[in-house]
C-alpha cells in the first residue's frame, strides 16, 4: 500500500496485480487505479497485458520472489530495472554475499568451518552450497 500511495503523490497511475481475487487479500488493489487478476510469477501473461496497457514502469514488492518476477518483466519489456538477476544471486548466496562485502570494505561476521576454534556466543545458520555438499 505504501508504494501505490507513493506513486500517487509522485503523480503515477497505477496498476496492481496478483493472482488474488478478493481485495481483502491484496488491500494495494483497493487503492491502486488499476488492478489485474494476473500472478506476479506469470511473467507470460503480465508481459502481454503490460504491451496491451503500455505499461513504461514496473515495480515489486520486496520479497525475492516478486523482485525476481520484476526483472524478467522488465527484461522482456526493454524497461529499466533497479538490479539484474546476477545481483539479485549474490544476495541470495552468503558466501557470494560475503566476499562481496569483503571486496567493497564492508565488515562481515565472520563464519567458521567445522573443527574450527570457536569463541562462543555464535549463531549457527548453515549456508546453502554447504547444506548441498552436506554428503
Amino acid at each position: 500500500m505504501e508504494i501505490v500511495r507513493r506513486a500517487h503523490d509522485l503523480g503515477y497511475y497505477t496498476i496492481v496485480t496478483d493472482n488474488h481475487h478478493a481485495v481483502e487479500h491484496i488491500p494495494a488493489k483497493a487503492l491502486a487505479d488499476e488492478c489485474w487478476d494476473i500472478s506476479w510469477t506469470d511473467i507470460d501473461a503480465l508481459e502481454a497485458k503490460c504491451r496491451d496497457a503500455g505499461v513504461d514502469g514496473v515495480v515489486a514488492g520486496f520479497s525475492e520472489r516478486r523482485v525476481e518476477s520484476m526483472i524478467k518483466l522488465t527484461t522482456r519489456l526493454g524497461l529499466p530495472c533497479s538490479l539484474t538477476i546476477k545481483q539479485l544471486d549474490v544476495t541470495r548466496d552468503k558466501l557470494k554475499f560475503k566476499n562481496a562485502c569483503r571486496e567493497s570494505g564492508i565488515p562481515c561476521v565472520p563464519e567458521f568451518k567445522y573443527g574450527d576454534d570457536i569463541k562462543f556466543p555464535v549463531i549457527v545458520k548453515t549456508c546453502r552450497p554447504c547444506w548441498d555438499n552436506r554428503y
